[in-house]
């Protein structure tokens, strides 16, 4: 999944809730600072820009920490804040599954990465955010799988016990 693009369709899609076009939009600029061009009061717009994406996590059932780090990602997007180019590429290395340090996911306002307890409820929100925002699908691709389900050939045993397939 192109992390990236996912901003940037949600963005847009927030902008069509709100009545622009963001099309119209000139590269290098945000929205905020085009919608005050035309007349708006930055902090109107991005209080309606905080407002459509509270209601477009709310609505949807997507993991709290994954739709707070797409509420940063395209809150920065859009204008409504300044995230640093370094924030948002740990914003991105923790929706990918990195492993970070505590200090960077506070300054974040995230409580953990994502791990063995928490991966199955992340990569089920990811996939139905990508679904929202018209992906048609999600393919996981596992490396070594044959491994996984492979029997020892002088036991006849499996290889991994039933737990260690579940947490995979």
């Amino acid at each position: 999944v192109d992390l990236e693009e996912l901003t940037r369709r949600l963005a847009c899609r927030v902008s069509q809730k709100m009545g622009y076009n963001f099309q119209e939009v000139p590269d290098g600029q945000t929205l905020v600072d085009w919608a005050v061009q035309q007349g708006r009061i930055r902090e109107v717009v991005s209080r309606e820009i905080r407002t459509q994406l509270e209601s477009f996590f709310k609505q949807r059932q997507i993991e709290t920490s994954l739709a707070l780090g797409y509420v940063q990602l395209v809150a920065g997007y859009l204008g409504v804040s300044r995230l640093p180019r370094e924030d948002q590429n740990t914003l991105y290395a923790w929706i990918r599954g990195e492993r970070l340090k505590a200090e960077e996911l506070r300054s974040l306002l995230l409580s953990r990465s994502i791990d063995r307890y928490n991966a199955r409820d992340m990569l089920d929100s990811l996939s139905q955010l990508a679904r929202e925002l018209d992906y048609k699908g999600l393919l996981i691709v596992i490396d070594g799988m044959e491994n996984l389900i492979a029997r020892n050939s002088e036991t006849g045993h499996w290889n991994y016990t039933k737990s260690a397939l579940n947490d995979v």
